[in-house]
């Protein structure tokens, strides 16, 4: 059923295969490439770097092997343009940093595309949209807003 006035565009995102450091949709993508694809395809902004380029350690449990968090690094960097937020405020194009597991290094990203809604690339599964409850929140460690520059 299909409700009028919705804008689903996060739709186009949802059943794509994963793939570590992927950044094709068709062949796979993983979580921070998701999130770069969906900023520039959408908000037309161009993040940088790449998931590759983000993480030096490029092994299968490069997230397990990190000391730094370089995704923090990365978005308190202020000539990136995000600002930090509370994770019970989220908006559409928030981007959440999680540490999913036992590992207490963050390993996942996933952006907010509607009211309490995430959309996730994650191994083994295709992207989809869930619900932001109790369950992400626990693994959230941060949430960071674009902060529009043109104004």
């Amino acid at each position: 059923m299909v409700i009028l006035g919705t804008n689903l565009w996060y739709k186009k995102y949802e059943n794509l295969p994963f793939k570590m450091f992927g950044d094709n949709p068709l062949t796979g993508i993983d979580c921070t490439n998701l999130t770069r694809l969906i900023y520039r395809k959408e908000k037309n902004i161009f993040l940088e770097p790449s998931s590759k380029e983000l993480c030096s350690n490029h092994k299968d449990n490069w997230y397990q092997l990190i000391n730094d968090n370089i995704m923090i690094k990365f978005f308190e960097n202020r000539q990136n343009n995000f600002e930090e937020i509370d994770k019970n405020k989220i908006l559409p194009f928030d981007i959440l940093l999680l540490s999913i597991g036992s590992t207490n290094i963050i390993n996942h990203c996933a952006i907010c595309v509607d009211k309490n809604k995430i959309l996730h690339a994650m191994e083994d599964k295709l992207s989809w949209v869930s619900t932001y409850g109790s369950y992400y929140k626990n693994y959230t460690e941060k949430v960071y807003r674009w902060i529009d520059t043109q104004n």
